[in-house]
């Protein structure tokens, strides 16, 4: 004897097996994002001010000047885009489900 699953079942694991999988790549995303790319930026950050206390030439201090403006606005922009994905990932763990409202909506009429 053969075991029938009702209709849409089927497509319901899938989307629940998407779900999964969405979920653990934004989580990988944040990781990377919220450690990996800010330690790199860290460095360069540092590398910029060691150079810095050691040339003596102005327009060399301006260049890193400018070369330290752009990684912090880079540090900024990740930091956004951290703070996006957590509110995506925090958006996707909710749970919608189908009610009915006409049972509600008889109470109520009848309350008026």
């Amino acid at each position: 004897m053969h075991h029938v699953n009702p209709v849409g079942t089927g497509q319901c694991q899938w989307h629940e097996h998407d779900l999964r999988r969405s979920a653990e790549f934004n989580a990988v995303l944040l990781a990377m994002a919220g450690h990996d790319l800010r330690q790199h930026l860290q460095i360069i950050l540092s590398t910029f001010g060691w150079l810095s206390a050691r040339t003596p030439d102005d327009i060399d201090r301006t260049r890193i000047a400018r070369g330290q403006h752009a990684v912090m606005q880079i540090a900024e922009q990740l930091h956004q885009l951290v703070t996006a994905l957590h509110i995506h990932q925090k958006s996707s763990q909710l749970v919608l489900v189908p009610v009915r409202l006409s049972s509600l909506f008889s109470a109520v009429h009848r309350d008026v």
